[in-house]
């Protein structure tokens, strides 16, 4: 069997996209076990991944001297990762999720830094994979991926089996959720307003709160009177997560840069109605299981979500399932395993 040398670093913020991804994918790929794996990441980050999993140590100087990885492969799980193996002649593949700082990082010189890096990762690769086509896409206008081998692989959810039919959470009034780290690409600071043409409800956005974005929310909806119905939970548990699903009454996300839209896909599964904006991948993974905001005119916003939950019925609800199973962790591990084996098999030429 071959060694996949296995970048499990982001496990070291294990509620973020990125360590989301680790952990789902890691797992699936350990249960699949067409391969052994070889999980590298800092030592204090806790060992998730079952037997037969093993583990290597990542130090800091790893990101300037290299891994020693005595792997066949090594799979690079994001492009700002900055941890390659020493061994040139180890073969890489690296996921690209989004190129999200072309439109966050603020000046042009820092744009051209995060390009260069991960540039740089996609010429030291075999193959690079893209979590949605329109990650793909994006990066094909801003990076040259002349003579690799390009392949789109769907996330799954992000959301145990286990937790989607608990049910002991109750918000004491009716709400809209969302979640995601709150930052100015989020665009939650659009939602605000709503809560003036809904009165009966509140607006629940849980993830990390730290940016001062969150606190310039929390003063607009003190200007418009809200600020009463406006609750930023900060970080939640998974089982936390699938309670705010279950008893929404509708799941907002205006986000203006995702890579793929891993809340709204979580969403799905819960068969209420999801209002997305039309940017980045939204429309790729909402598909027609989701409503869209035309525009962020808070008027349109409003006419959006009121024809929307007043036109979600049973049809919807069974499109919205469906739409969600072709999406699974299993489906990807498959395809990263293919994915491992060309690459293999070509290396061995």
């Amino acid at each position: 069997m071959h060694w996949i040398g296995f970048d499990s670093e982001r496990l070291k913020s294990p509620q973020s996209g990125l360590g989301k991804f680790c952990e789902y994918l890691g797992k699936a790929l350990v249960k699949s076990g067409k391969f052994d794996y070889l999980f590298f990441q800092k030592k204090k980050t806790p060992r998730i991944f079952p037997e037969p999993a093993q583990y290597a140590p990542l130090y800091d100087h790893n990101k300037l001297m290299g891994v020693s990885a005595g792997v066949d492969l090594w799979h690079c799980t994001h492009q700002l990762s900055s941890y390659l193996p020493l061994d040139k002649k180890i073969p890489v593949v690296t996921t690209i999720h989004d190129l999200n700082f072309l439109h966050t990082a603020g000046s042009e010189g820092k744009i051209k830094r995060k390009l260069s890096h991960v540039q740089h990762l996609v010429n030291r690769s075999q193959a690079v994979v893209f979590i949605s086509k329109f990650t793909q896409h994006e990066a094909s206008e801003h990076l040259n991926l002349e003579g690799k081998i390009q392949t789109v692989i769907y996330n799954g959810p992000a959301l145990d089996e286990n937790h989607r039919n608990h049910t002991e959470f109750k918000h004491p009034r009716p709400y809209f959720f969302s979640v995601g780290l709150i930052t100015r690409k989020k665009n939650f600071h659009t939602l605000v307003p709503l809560l003036k043409y809904f009165p009966s409800h509140d607006l629940i956005i849980a993830g990390n709160r730290s940016d001062k974005y969150a606190g310039q929310m929390v003063d607009t909806a003190r200007k418009l009177g809200v600020a009463d119905r406006l609750i930023l939970t900060g970080e939640i548990t998974e089982r936390e997560k699938a309670d705010y699903f279950h008893h929404c009454d509708a799941f907002m996300f205006p986000s203006l840069a995702e890579g793929f839209g891993l809340p709204a896909l979580e969403a799905m599964h819960f068969g209420k109605p999801i209002f997305l904006s039309n940017e980045g991948s939204l429309p790729e993974i909402g598909g027609n299981a989701a409503y869209y905001f035309p525009s962020f005119d808070e008027e349109e916003m409003v006419q959006t979500v009121r024809k929307g939950m007043a036109n979600h019925g049973e049809d919807m609800v069974k499109i919205m399932k469906q739409r969600a199973e072709e999406f699974c962790w299993k489906k990807a591990a498959d395809a990263y395993e293919e994915l491992y084996l060309q690459v293999l098999s070509g290396s061995a030429k």
